[in-house]
């Protein structure tokens, strides 16, 4: 007996075969031992009212159950019974359990291996690195700088000269860091863990930022002082005038 589907015929050894193998086996296999794409073989299997897997035994799902306290994942349940993936899920699904917090940590952490594999790293400080350098070089600046430097010198690029205040506002420090600095002074203002112990003092060191002194005259006797300014040195102004030079010839 045959009968038509689309374009394709079905006969009674392909349904046999789907309805004995539909949800004990990956879909994608089925449909290549049929012969018919996946779409047809679901379809199929619907109209001839096969769910998605058939009638499990009840140790099935109570073995489906124990495996989901332990913390496994929906895929590793599968390996462990010997049934597919999506026939896990929906028993899970049936025996209203959610995804447990251990196969969420799990999955996370494969993510992140095959991530370092993907990009030739060795642990996730690594990683870490390899993004800092990533956002420095985006912007055409030194590798070696973390975020919050990078931070500084976009600020300075467009804001011009700023005293260390400002250059705080500017990039949202923390709010009770900066309080805590306002009591104890500017000693700890845009602390870093560089060995200089701040991200501007790590900037004058590396060349790319120079400070000016600001004086004033006081209300009472003698020379008063304020913040000083920090503002891009000439190698970081090259940097910027590279960032914006326009391509091609120029015309006279």
């Amino acid at each position: 007996m045959l009968f038509t589907r689309g374009r394709r015929t079905w006969c009674c050894r392909h349904r046999a075969l789907v309805k004995r193998n539909y949800g004990k086996m990956p879909i994608a296999q089925l449909a290549a031992l049929v012969g018919h794409s996946i779409t047809a073989v679901r379809q199929t299997a619907w109209k001839m009212g096969i769910k998605l897997h058939p009638h499990l035994p009840r140790r099935v799902y109570d073995d489906v159950r124990q495996a989901h306290a332990e913390g496994l994942t929906d895929a590793d349940i599968a390996r462990r019974l010997g049934i597919n993936r999506r026939t896990t899920q929906d028993i899970r699904r049936r025996l209203g359990l959610s995804i447990s917090r251990g196969a969420i940590l799990e999955a996370q952490r494969r993510g992140i291996i095959s991530q370092r594999r993907t990009l030739g790293l060795r642990g996730g400080g690594n990683l870490r690195g390899w993004a800092h350098r990533r956002f420095a070089r985006e912007r055409g600046w030194p590798e070696g700088l973390r975020p919050r430097a990078v931070q500084i010198l976009e600020v300075l690029a467009v804001a011009g000269p700023l005293n260390r205040w400002q250059i705080a506002e500017k990039i949202n420090w923390n709010w009770q860091r900066s309080v805590r600095d306002k009591v104890h002074g500017q000693r700890h203002l845009l602390s870093s863990n560089d060995p200089e112990g701040s991200y501007l003092a790590n900037l004058l060191k590396r060349g790319l930022v120079v400070y000016q002194r600001v004086q004033r005259k006081s209300g009472r006797r003698g020379i008063g002082r304020q913040p000083g300014l920090y503002m891009l040195s000439p190698a970081a102004l090259d940097v910027i005038i590279g960032r914006v030079q326009p391509c091609g010839k120029t015309g006279s």
